[in-house]
């Protein structure tokens, strides 16, 4: 098992334990604007997108739908 006692060491070896198990393609960075998280995908079917539905994916619907509701506004 890899350890580490400093940061940069845990989230490489955390990173190497990923790779050898098969699961980095569960490791996502949040697309949310402003939003830089890292976070582990554990959907059965690797759709999620945000770090936090309540915080970032809420934002970004929220958003969305004040730009359809605008769009719609002006036709």
């Amino acid at each position: 098992m890899l350890a580490s006692s400093d940061a940069l060491g845990a989230v490489l070896a955390a990173s190497a334990r990923l790779a050898v198990l098969g699961s980095w393609e569960r490791f996502k960075i949040c697309p949310a604007e402003g939003c830089l998280r890292a976070f582990f995908d554990r959907s059965r079917n690797r759709s999620r997108t945000w770090c936090s539905m309540q915080v970032c994916g809420n934002r970004e619907k929220a958003r969305n739908f004040r730009e359809r509701t605008r769009a719609l506004a002006v036709h």
